[in-house]
């Protein structure tokens, strides 16, 4: 029986030297229109493993960094648990998007997406892509599949330009400036309405902070002093927390997302995809003992004094200063977001230290 054409696997457009038509949706800078942005990829930051990000020249000839929500590229992105419970990357191929195509213009995509997002929303453990691909009936299982990521990518997409707008005034401080929100046309050879969102991949053009990541750092300690390791350290520490302080919790603060800037070693930080947010519901005491269990301010630091202190026998963890996050309960709000409208700020922290750091990387 014949087993039909081989598939005609899903060539990634983020290669160095090529050039992307984006389409600028919202711009948050002067200098930049709503319109047509073509810009050209100077080099990716690899590995890939969820969202593709790269370094990008804009038509002014500066910098800028492109990062992509995009539902066809990211190996543990489009992933699902195969044998032995091991994660198993489900490459995206050109056929499966012609009947992606083909199956939201029909009109039938319509349901399941609004499931799949309601199952995200309001499920104490939601369903990953992967879940889903194993629970839809066979003949479906690859379009049931994109829809989950095509939703998954949609709403980090979201929770990164929410994070910004709620972190504004630490751009340029703590975070990168956000530049413009993007998308960028997914081609098939289906017609189709290219509007939609279900033929795009949305992402987000912002500053480009000329450094090191966290996890370079971690694996070059040796050329680094201990005095500018306690000042990175300390630095880490501040910084995860003016975040928290705006009402933003990230689910996902590794060294990975950390950039040390070469000028002068501040500590921004990168990536809010997966954050939790301070709701309008939510009152002081539950938030602020949210923020101490997540442990923003501490993650980065305790693993770089972990570090130092087993391949060296140097411990900096007695002179890291921590803040105390139950000490802004109060009758007032403590925080900056506009969502709270008060004018109380919060007041300073009492920083403790913490005894010694752990000899293994947290």
């Amino acid at each position: 029986m014949p087993l039909g054409p081989p598939p005609r696997y899903t060539k990634i457009p983020y290669v160095p030297g090529s050039t992307l038509s984006l389409q600028v949706t919202e711009s948050k800078v002067s200098w930049l229109a709503i319109g047509t942005l073509d810009v050209t990829v100077v080099k990716p930051f690899v590995p890939t493993t969820i969202s593709p990000a790269m370094l990008v020249q804009l038509p002014s000839g500066s910098a800028a960094v492109l990062k992509m929500f995009d539902r066809r590229f990211g190996p543990s992105f489009r992933s699902r648990y195969g044998p032995g419970g091991r994660h198993q990357p489900i490459p995206h191929t050109e056929q499966e998007e012609d009947q992606w195509v083909q199956w939201v213009n029909s009109g039938q995509s319509a349901p399941v997406l609004q499931y799949i997002h309601h199952q995200r929303t309001t499920e104490v453990y939601p369903y990953t892509a992967g879940n889903f691909y194993e629970d839809a009936v066979l003949a479906k299982r690859n379009l049931v599949f994109e829809a989950a990521l095509h939703d998954q990518a949609l709403r980090w997409f979201q929770n990164e330009c929410r994070a910004y707008d709620k972190l504004a005034p630490l751009q340029g401080v703590r975070i990168p400036e956000m530049y413009a929100h993007v998308c960028l046309a997914i081609p098939s050879s289906v017609p189709k309405d290219q509007s939609r969102l279900e033929f795009q991949a949305c992402g987000i053009l912002i500053e480009y902070i000329d450094g090191i990541s966290g996890t370079t750092l971690l694996n070059d300690l040796q050329r680094v002093n201990t005095s500018t390791l306690i000042h990175i350290a300390q630095d880490a520490i501040e910084g995860a927390y003016s975040i928290n302080t705006h009402g933003v919790i990230m689910g996902d603060c590794a060294l990975r997302n950390v950039i040390i800037r070469k000028s002068d070693n501040r500590v921004f930080y990168i990536d809010f995809a997966q954050v939790f947010w301070r709701e309008n519901d939510v009152d002081d005491a539950t938030f602020w003992e949210i923020v101490r269990s997540h442990d923003n301010y501490g993650e980065v630091a305790m693993v770089l004094a972990g570090a130092l202190k087993k391949k060296f026998g140097t411990d900096i963890a007695p002179q890291l200063t921590y803040p105390n996050p139950l000490e802004n309960i109060s009758n007032n709000n403590t925080l900056h977001s506009p969502d709270f409208p008060f004018t109380q700020n919060p007041p300073p922290p009492t920083w403790t230290t913490r005894d010694s750091a752990p000899s293994y990387n947290r």
